[in-house]
């Protein structure tokens, strides 16, 4: 059993895992990728120039050097299912395995609302933009 478990890799998760493994807790992240949403393309305007602007690749790339030299457990599998248990929390992945912690940190970010309009999907980032809404949690 973890002292705590993580869910989500963006960066809240992944600043909340360097905090814990520093207070030398066990920590369990529980993510299907590193970075989140920070990973998207940012649209930049013609009028600026690239070197004044920290693009969301960038930021991953720093959150990743600071992980990566942390000894923990990673798991690389979207949650699926949490249930409060005894001693803590156990978590059940779409791939079916079962981890359980004394303790658990959902940051599973925000989705996007769609318009569900014509030419939506080439538009994203240059005419269209999204509002945050919260990331079910099954």
């Amino acid at each position: 059993m973890y002292d705590l478990m993580i869910l989500g890799g963006g960066p809240a998760g992944l600043t909340a895992a360097m905090y814990a493994i520093r207070k030398r807790l066990d920590v369990l992240l529980i993510s299907p990728d590193l970075g989140g949403k920070t990973r998207g393309h940012m649209y930049l305007p013609d009028n600026l120039d690239r070197f004044q602007v920290i693009t969301g690749e960038d930021v991953v790339s720093r959150f990743k050097s600071q992980v990566e030299y942390l000894e923990f457990a990673r798991k690389l599998e979207r949650a699926e299912k949490v249930v409060a248990i005894p001693s803590g929390y156990m978590v059940t992945t779409e791939e079916g395995n079962r981890y359980e912690a004394r303790a658990i940190i959902v940051a599973t970010g925000t989705g996007a609302v769609k318009l569900n309009v014509p030419g939506e999907d080439k538009s994203v980032g240059a005419d269209i933009t999204y509002k945050a809404s919260p990331a079910p949690i099954v």
